[in-house]
């Protein structure tokens, strides 16, 4: 995920985000994983040294009312030691990766850089340079926080007060920091459709690719697509463990450490969240994929023509007996056989098995996990209560 190949694509075609965070990337020369070790320690300091300082690590009475401690909220361990490094270090890495994938298939030889490419790439760049795309951004991220706040305030639901409200401080060092987060959020959002509405212009052009038999990438030439894709799983993994943390905090509140409402509602979020997942694995892919079947069509008409025609054309040798046009006629037939053969074997998919390994071992693991955990105390429950018995 967190190397992506150097590429000089002209300005005016380059699918880069320009904003502040942008800025403050190459200022400070950010990498992902730098990205994340310095969200995590921010979190650290500011989440547990605020509730250590103000003695919120376990419940504690606070003006007349009992508030939990950061001990007994994992949501928010999983919060800010998880999901908001792994979104910050995804604003970082989606600055680079969609000039780096274009940059790669197309020094592979498997995408010509013509007009139409450039058009598309021109498409791209005029969209993600919008400067509304980044006030749309903002308003997101005010929104989502305003409702976050409104539910923790109790204004919106039931008030529960947790460690957040032991003090200001501790309070808004979180609501700031959220806020961005939701700011960066969208940002890399945004900027993974367009990337994905480019790419689809892109292969909607005909005679634009040139899918290559034998490359490294075992998909012709265009695995930087299918990477991309799957570097998406980082971020379905952060969502999906923070979701099943929620969950499990929810169920441990509920007093019911096994039933069979728990175990459907692990069956349901574990459909919801595969078919989710592979709807982010194969849309983005869509395209190619036709683009990289129609070459492939393109590939074995041509050769079928040929191998037919010179079939008859040995046929023809045969009748009128010219014993040296058919040996040299059948070598042509044999040859063109055989890369009638090859051809067959030309990928339709810009992936391989270790790109989708990467993804749904990413994004599927905690949930499944999850689901497994209360599969086994269902089963428990089940064999502990009995054999059921009829009238």
């Amino acid at each position: 995920m967190y190397r992506t190949r150097a590429l000089d694509l002209e300005e005016r075609f380059s699918l880069s985000y320009r904003n502040w965070f942008s800025r403050l990337i190459s200022k400070w020369h950010l990498t992902p994983l730098k990205t994340f070790g310095l969200v995590l320690v921010y979190n650290m300091v500011t989440n547990m040294g605020g509730a250590w300082y103000f003695h919120a690590w376990h419940k504690t009475v606070h003006n007349g009312q009992v508030i939990s401690g950061l001990l007994q909220e994992p949501g928010a361990w999983a919060i800010f030691l998880i999901a908001q490094p792994v979104i910050f270090s995804i604003g970082v890495w989606v600055l680079k990766a969609p000039d780096a994938m274009i940059g790669e298939i197309i020094n592979s030889g498997a995408l010509l850089y013509s007009s139409k490419v450039k058009e598309a790439l021109r498409w791209g760049h005029n969209k993600i340079r919008n400067k509304y795309l980044y006030g749309t951004a903002w308003g997101v991220a005010v929104i989502v926080q305003t409702f976050i706040i409104l539910l923790e305030k109790g204004i919106i639901g039931n008030y529960n007060p947790t460690w957040l409200n032991i003090s200001p401080i501790v309070f808004w060092s979180r609501t700031v920091v959220a806020i961005i987060v939701y700011y960066v959020l969208s940002v890399s959002v945004f900027s993974g459709a367009i990337t994905v509405l480019t790419l689809n212009r892109i292969m909607s052009c005909e005679g634009v690719i040139k899918v290559i038999m034998y490359h490294p990438d075992h998909a012709g030439g265009l695995g930087a697509i299918g990477r991309f894709v799957s570097n998406v799983g980082y971020l379905a993994f952060a969502f999906a463990v923070t979701i099943v943390i929620f969950f499990w905090q929810a169920k441990i509140a509920s007093k019911q450490a096994s039933n069979t409402g728990w175990f459907i509602v692990s069956i349901i979020s574990t459909i919801v969240h595969f078919s989710i997942s592979l709807l982010v694995f194969y849309l983005p892919i869509r395209t190619t994929h036709n683009a990289m079947r129609a070459y492939k069509t393109r590939v074995l008409t041509s050769l079928s023509t040929v191998l037919n025609r010179n079939f008859k054309k040995a046929l023809l040798d045969v009748s009128r007996e010219k014993r040296p046009a058919f040996i040299s006629d059948l070598a042509k037939v044999q040859h063109v056989y055989r890369l009638y053969n090859h051809a067959e074997n030309l990928p339709e998919w810009p992936f391989n098995i270790s790109m989708i390994r990467k993804y749904f071992s990413l994004s599927m693991s905690p949930v499944l996990s999850f689901a497994l955990s209360i599969l086994y105390e269902w089963i428990v429950m089940k064999i502990q209560s009995g054999p059921t018995t009829f009238p």
